[in-house]
């Protein structure tokens, strides 16, 4: 049987570590259906424990509900620019430290990040943006801002 890491350009799947090996393949098939759709759906990494560090695709625009939920061993994520929207408890409860707000991003649900200590680091622009919209996120969290 082929592997799917040869099956598909390796540009567009998720560069990903883990803290512990598992079934890679079954796992990939299940995130290019999610590449090809452009977002990552409700739920899509939920409680992947093992998953340490993931860069995203440049063509996800959306991260669901949910999607990296509960990935407690979840500490590095890159945020490509075209992502325009996070969802509802997206990063619940993972270990990350900082993330970088893309500048395309719209929607930023209020309780994207709770159960974590991270660092929002934004640009200026999105900063004053989210904060003129009285988002929950100003106070919540450290922000950081990008020149």
């Amino acid at each position: 049987m082929e592997s799917v890491c040869e099956e598909y350009p390796k540009e567009i799947l998720p560069r990903i570590t883990f803290k512990y090996t598992l079934n890679v393949d079954k796992l990939l098939k299940k995130w290019f259906f999610q590449i090809i759709l452009k977002k990552f759906s409700s739920g899509l990494f939920q409680y992947y424990e093992s998953l340490q560090n993931i860069i995203i695709p440049n063509n996800i625009t959306e991260i669901e509900d949910f999607a990296f939920s509960r990935c407690t061993s979840l500490q590095q994520i890159n945020l490509p620019n075209d992502v325009t929207k996070i969802g509802n408890a997206a990063f619940f409860y993972t270990r990350l430290k900082q993330i970088i707000i893309p500048k395309n991003i719209i929607k930023i649900s209020n309780n994207a990040f709770n159960g974590t200590d991270i660092n929002i680091y934004a640009y200026k622009e999105t900063y004053n943006k989210f904060k003129k919209e009285k988002s929950e996120l100003i106070d919540k969290f450290t922000w950081s801002i990008i020149d």
